[in-house]
């Protein structure tokens, strides 16, 4: 059953991030991974898109007003990812978007490789 932010996550992936060219997208948990060279770098959850972020570039998403993707466990407690949302300035601007979603791969390999 498609989800019903399909045409959002299409826009990502396909306009929004056309300038990375190969961004892949996996269904999972009833929304959206984005992946770059076989690294998940993105996510869509309840119609927000979120980038990952670390020390270098968490800064920049605080100080647009983003917030963290957070989500409940089975004991009920709410756990904090290293996802920010993407602000709206971004969403629109595809030259932007792609610095930001770069600087997210980055910070994905950074943790990959820390693992």
């Amino acid at each position: 059953m498609p989800s019903k932010h399909e045409a959002l996550v299409k826009y990502v992936a396909e306009d929004l991030l056309a300038g990375l060219k190969s961004v892949t997208v996996k269904r999972m948990f009833g929304g959206h991974g984005f992946y770059f060279g076989g690294k998940m770098f993105g996510l869509e959850a309840n119609g927000e898109i979120f980038f990952k972020v670390n020390g270098e570039n968490q800064s920049d998403y605080e100080k647009a007003g983003s917030h963290p993707f957070q989500y409940s466990s089975k004991d009920k407690k709410a756990v904090t990812m290293s996802y920010w949302t993407v602000p709206d300035e971004i969403m629109e601007n595809p030259e932007e978007a792609v610095k930001w979603a770069r600087l997210a791969i980055k910070a994905a390999s950074a943790s990959k490789a820390k693992k």
